[in-house]
């Protein structure tokens, strides 16, 4: 199935819609590579006491994952990762594995849904102040791998 695709911009830290070769319409992929980007770059509400970067109370999280009765501290579902908890933390063994799980505990739906047999999240400091993300997508037998690099424009 086609879907307008988010190409990851590594300079800037983000994904943006782009226009196809032609320049005439944007360009579009199967879906995958949008789905996953989606999936681990829409902020996941926080949990309850985490600390937040910012020094903040602002959990953030997917305003369509949201609670319809504002007392109930549970939502629904859950779009998107936590890896904007580690957005300016420091480049520690601990907080890499964090991140990685970050990113594994975000795309368990692509194998809990039978779209993926297996996915596998790799996260490295290449450089002081940047951290790297590597998603390695089982399907049907065939691999695929997405790399984003530079994860944090700001790290």
């Amino acid at each position: 199935m086609a879907d307008i695709a988010l190409v990851w911009n590594s300079t800037e830290g983000h994904a943006d819609l782009a226009m196809n070769a032609t320049g005439t319409d944007l360009l579009i992929d199967d879906g995958l590579i949008t789905a996953v980007t989606i999936s681990l770059f829409t902020d996941a509400l926080a949990p309850p006491g985490a600390p937040i970067p910012d020094g903040s109370a602002d959990r953030r999280g997917y305003w369509g994952d949201m609670p319809v009765d504002p007392t109930d501290d549970v939502a629904a579902g859950s779009t998107g990762s936590l890896l904007w908890l580690y957005e300016n933390g420091l480049q520690t063994q601990p907080n890499l594995l964090a991140i990685q799980d970050a990113a594994q505990t975000a795309l368990a739906w692509l194998t809990q849904t039978g779209i993926a047999g297996s996915v596998n999240a790799t996260a490295t400091y290449p450089t002081l102040g940047q951290c790297d993300l590597q998603i390695d997508i089982e399907q049907q037998g065939a691999s695929r791998s997405l790399f984003y690099a530079n994860i944090w424009a700001n790290s």
